[in-house]
């Protein structure tokens, strides 16, 4: 009997430990809304391209067809760039 209780109290453990180990982190969603801030300066073969506008599409890795906001480079100390504010953490796609 009180090994058939110590086999059930250990099974239960496992479960419960398994259970509550396995939590799934949500990704984070990219757009506007918070801190985060990108300066991307855009090269051609390690060039400056002084007269470029950057485009930034939110929550992507791959080219996309559209884009969700495009930025002019501006130059600041002698090289263009072209800055997004008020980021949240996430994935972004930039294409000049």
């Amino acid at each position: 009997m009180k090994n058939i209780l110590n086999k059930t109290t250990l099974l239960f453990l496992a479960a419960a430990i398994t259970l509550t180990a396995c939590n799934r982190q949500e990704d984070e969603i990219a757009g506007k809304g918070g801190k985060a801030t990108i300066k991307a300066t855009p090269k051609h073969h390690d060039i400056n391209i002084d007269s470029c506008t950057i485009h930034l599409k939110y929550n992507a890795s791959d080219m996309p067809s559209s884009y969700d906001e495009e930025v002019k480079c501006v130059m600041e100390n002698g090289k263009p760039v072209a800055t997004f504010t008020d980021l949240k953490k996430g994935k972004y796609y930039l294409y000049g």
